[in-house]
């Protein structure tokens, strides 16, 4: 079993025996793919998920972008340009933008739910094509209830998470409220 601890604070990811020592420290700042973890370094790390696989990947905020970490210890980003902006759905994961994404989740297919908080949305990296897709949200407010998905408000969503039969569970922050994003597309 891997443990991981993310510190804001130090700008440093450990990767934790089970027995709770020290293994490795990855720099926070963006720099290194394509080579060792270890060397490499991250900007504002808020989330890590890991897949099926054993693949870590890592939630950059300040970074605007998502970054894997493979079972061999190589880095590469996977998702999001660096820079601040909502585009790229139905593009590869490297041509997209996001705006302070906060969290990252793997689903039961592998997909990676990316909680895209600054940009009021849901949107899923597809583990098989690498497209991104917004599936919930992309406006700010709370309207949509009973609609499609992705004509719904959000407002700072902090996290998602999918259930056994697909829905995704949302945390809309600034509403105060958990809404489900059913498999249908609706909210």
């Amino acid at each position: 079993m891997l443990i991981f601890r993310i510190s804001e604070f130090e700008e440093s990811i450990y990767q934790l025996e089970q027995s709770i020592q020290l293994r490795e420290t990855v720099k926070i700042e963006h720099s290194g793919d394509g080579g060792p973890a270890k060397n490499s370094s991250i900007h504002g790390a808020r989330a890590i998920a890991v897949d099926n696989d054993g693949s870590v990947f890592i939630c950059e905020r300040e970074g605007n972008s998502i970054r894997k970490i493979d079972t061999n210890g190589t880095i590469t980003t996977v998702a999001g340009t660096g820079d601040s902006g909502y585009s790229g759905d139905g593009e590869l994961g490297i041509n997209a933008t996001f705006r302070g994404p906060k969290a990252i989740r793997c689903d039961k297919n592998g997909d990676l739910l990316i909680v895209d908080t600054e940009n009021h949305a849901i949107r899923i990296l597809s583990s098989k094509t690498n497209i991104v897709e917004t599936i919930a949200g992309g406006s700010k407010g709370g309207n949509g209830d009973g609609g499609t998905a992705t004509s719904a408000e959000l407002d700072r969503p902090h996290g998602a998470i999918s259930d056994s039969y697909g829905n995704v569970i949302i945390a809309d922050s600034n509403n105060h409220r958990v809404r489900i994003a059913k498999l249908n597309k609706s909210i």
